[in-house]
């Protein structure tokens, strides 16, 4: 579904919660201007609204009581220390510029305006043409998942969609409780090729 139209499905669908007078809401807005005036209609009738999976970033003041998404400071940590095994002979005492510059060069033009794995994989047929560059995706997709179990992507970091279902459920339970409630960290996973089929991933992995 192109961009636009997903962004006026979920204006639609938060329009039709409304109007049935929720408890609470869940939201996970494709773009927070979109919804504005939405959540201040919560926010003027005290309904509860719990952000889930991207959040609801620069929402108006208070309309946001917590939120159950990905911690991305810990994603980019869990990507960096489960890549650092494959480029340690690499690094220098100065850093890891050269490496990062390389990558950088060759793929700028062609990544920087497409969806950050894919725009790789568009750049280096489907990953065949990384060569020594070391890879390492975010989320998942059929593409994605296919080059990581070639080989080509060392691997990628999921999120948790079912913790993220669970923590926005319970945290909206709690809001509308009375109870405090405060943002929550849904996890992230690295998986490569050895584990990729493993319970604990596969169910976390979409095509």
């Amino acid at each position: 579904m192109p961009w636009d139209e997903a962004q006026a499905f979920v204006v639609t669908m938060l329009d039709s919660a409304i109007a049935k007078k929720p408890d609470a809401i869940c939201l996970a807005a494709l773009s927070t201007d979109s919804v504005t005036d939405q959540l201040n209609k919560c926010i003027a009738s005290k309904v509860p609204v719990i952000g889930f999976d991207s959040g609801v970033p620069g929402a108006p003041e208070g309309s946001i009581y917590a939120n159950a998404s990905t911690d991305n400071t810990a994603a980019g940590a869990l990507a960096a220390t489960s890549m650092y095994p494959a480029i340690q002979a690499m690094v220098k005492a100065d850093g890891i510029a050269d490496v990062a510059v390389v990558g950088h060069d060759m793929y700028k033009n062609d990544v920087a305006e497409k969806s950050a794995a894919n725009g790789i994989l568009d750049a280096s047929d489907e990953g065949a043409k990384l060569g020594a560059i070391i890879a390492v995706g975010f989320d998942s997709g059929i593409r994605q998942k296919t080059a990581v179990r070639a080989g080509y992507f060392l691997g990628s970091i999921t999120q948790d969609p079912y913790n993220i279902g669970y923590q926005a459920v319970e945290l909206a339970y709690k809001a509308v409780m009375g109870e405090a409630v405060a943002n929550v960290d849904t996890g992230t996973k690295f998986y490569t090729a050895a584990n990729i089929d493993d319970a604990s991933i596969k169910d976390l992995v979409y095509d």
